[in-house]
């Protein structure tokens, strides 16, 4: 990405980053999307071969191995411009050790309810449950594009419904407004096997310039009332004729 959703010194953000990944991970592991690192037989082959490498250098080495395969989401300099890459580096061992005890004791959550505890420690504050009723039902052809605040919740909502005929890296275009929003679009991704070494539709673009200066008219426009109503009307030039505007 040109643009990138951080340019705040990041030490405050790297532990709340390194314990949502940490989540992720684990999931995707028991879940046999990812090698075993961390359960299984992943920690008796650290063990054999880390000599002076900590919990943290292990922690550190696993999401980079996750960023080759989708840097727009986990590659640190993609998240804040000024990363060295080391950052991880700085979390102590027995930190790490916390993250990584913490997401194996919840690694078989109900999807929706580890989503929703990784935006709530992502400070994404999600809609309703009610709210998410007026969402629209689009069908497989349709184009739709997901306004920052939400980090991709209202796409992953839409493409879940047991009636769905869209996907969440195929049908939608998720704009993000800060590195949280980013992240947790990066985490539905997957923990919906999106495909990896694979750019998703989904941009750091926190006044919508990016997105609404391409050249892709839009079905659907979806977002949260409380941050897009002042420029819904706006929007709506980027519609096709019969598109419409959902604000929850």
């Amino acid at each position: 990405m040109s643009d990138s959703p951080c340019t705040q010194p990041i030490h405050h953000d790297i532990k709340t980053f390194a314990s949502v990944v940490a989540n992720a991970l684990v999931r995707a592991e028991v879940a046999d999307r990812l090698p075993p690192r961390f359960t299984r037989s992943g920690p008796q082959l650290w063990d054999a071969f880390r000599n002076e490498l900590t919990e943290a250098d292990l922690l550190d080495l696993t999401v980079r191995d996750l960023a080759v395969a989708m840097p727009q989401f986990f590659a640190l300099n993609q998240l804040w411009p000024e990363a060295s890459g080391d950052e991880l580096r700085t979390i102590s061992p027995t930190e790490a050790d916390q993250y990584i005890t913490e997401a194996i004791a919840q690694a078989d959550q109900p999807r929706e309810a580890y989503l929703q505890a990784q935006a709530r420690a992502l400070s994404v504050r999600l809609p309703s449950m009610e709210s998410l009723n007026i969402l629209p039902h689009p069908e497989a052809h349709h184009r739709i594009l997901e306004l920052t605040g939400t980090g991709g919740w209202l796409a992953y909502t839409m493409a879940s419904h047991p009636d769905a005929t869209v996907y969440y890296w195929e049908n939608f275009t998720v704009a993000c407004g800060t590195w949280q929003e980013l992240l947790l679009a990066g985490l539905i991704a997957l923990e919906l096997g999106a495909p990896t070494r694979r750019e998703l539709p989904v941009i750091f673009d926190p006044t919508l310039a990016r997105v609404l200066n391409g050249d892709v008219a839009f079905d659907w426009i979806i977002g949260i009332r409380e941050e897009n109503q002042s420029r819904a009307g706006a929007l709506r030039s980027f519609l096709k004729p019969e598109g419409q505007v959902v604000l929850l």
